[in-house]
């Protein structure tokens, strides 16, 4: 059954990912990049600055340990969960470059206006990854479709036998 009567959840639990590489984001879902934060760990400790008795340091400071995991529990209930300079300058930086079609929508497109076949976005856009600097993963056909309709104001039509994005118009064509 693919479809199931609708319920209503209330969120008991932050959901983290812990990656290696960047997940891919549609930016044009506010809903995913308004809850999106990105926590940087730049810190790498090499084999010589590792404790090597970490276990042994964190068993022995387990009641100061709880203590501060408890007044934490009771300021995130009270207070909600914060945020610093670092997490949104990282969280802004991942959202620029993880998207992708801001750079090329912002360079190549004007959005909006006009109506574009389909070939000539994708000529287009695939022109733009060959010569942008350091640009994202590459989309292929169907990914770059749906990121399309997820931009605001852009649809699909079909007019006169031809079919055409509406809503968005290549620059100097």
């Amino acid at each position: 059954m693919p479809y199931a009567k609708t319920i209503t959840f209330t969120p008991q639990f932050k959901l983290n990912f812990q990656t290696n590489d960047a997940l891919r984001i549609n930016s044009a879902d506010l809903a995913v990049v308004e809850r999106l934060r990105v926590i940087p760990f730049y810190r790498f400790f090499d084999r010589g600055e590792r404790d090597e008795t970490l276990k042994q340091t964190l068993r022995e400071e387990a009641p100061g340990i709880l203590a501060f995991l408890v007044r934490g529990a009771r300021a995130y209930l009270k207070d909600g969960l914060g945020t610093c300079a670092a997490v949104e300058e990282a969280t802004a930086r991942y959202v620029e470059e993880h998207t992708p079609l801001d750079r090329w929508v912002k360079e190549c497109v004007t959005l909006g206006e006009g109506e574009t076949e389909p070939a000539k976005l994708w000529e287009s856009y695939a022109a733009w990854h060959v010569y942008a600097d350091n640009p994202p993963e590459q989309l292929n056909k169907a990914e770059f479709r749906a990121a399309l309709l997820a931009l605001p104001g852009v649809n699909f039509t079909r007019s006169n036998g031809r079919r055409l994005f509406r809503g968005v118009e290549v620059r100097g064509q």
